[in-house]
């Protein structure tokens, strides 16, 4: 699971991309003193906490895709997905297609070629952020950042709350 990011005006936003149109998200009210409105859903109902803007391509400074791997007793696995819920549970699952891997560290059959196993925050011997350029930007190198097993916590305290 990855999502979208961007940098405009020094500061990283969400970034949908639909049809050619690109729309930051955020959260923080501030960003109304620099054209974001207040999201309104398809019945109308207004989000105060979730701020949009539409940008030309020419307003973004940097684009990227988000992703992200787990180091687990020695391998790279894909996370299930990653967000402020393995703080709260202090938890994360992983998931493999290898059947003689997920054999080998009991992994749970979710459906044909998919294994899941939850570990504790503690088993992750890392945990690895991979920006990949998109957009016209998608000419640059990956940017990778190994997360150690000590500073996960923070990084994920950073980046989700």
């Amino acid at each position: 699971m990855s999502k979208n990011y961007c940098l405009h005006r020094n500061k990283t936003y969400l970034l949908n991309i639909t049809n050619n149109v690109l729309e930051l998200t955020s959260n923080d009210i501030r960003d109304i003193n620099i054209g974001f409105k207040e999201y309104i859903d398809v019945l109308g109902n207004k989000h105060r906490n979730i701020l949009v803007k539409k940008v030309d391509m020419d307003e973004i400074e940097f684009a990227y895709e988000l992703k992200y791997k787990v180091m687990y007793k020695g391998l790279e696995f894909e996370p299930w997905a990653i967000g402020r819920f393995i703080l709260e549970n202090n938890s994360l699952s992983l998931f493999t297609q290898d059947t003689k891997i997920a054999n080998q560290y009991n992994f749970i059959k979710k459906e044909q070629f998919v294994f899941k196993k939850d570990i504790l925050l503690d088993e992750v011997d890392a945990l690895i952020e991979i920006k990949k350029p998109i957009l016209k930007f998608k000419y640059l190198d990956e940017v990778i950042l190994s997360i150690k097993k000590e500073d996960i916590v923070d990084y994920l305290n950073k980046v989700y709350f």
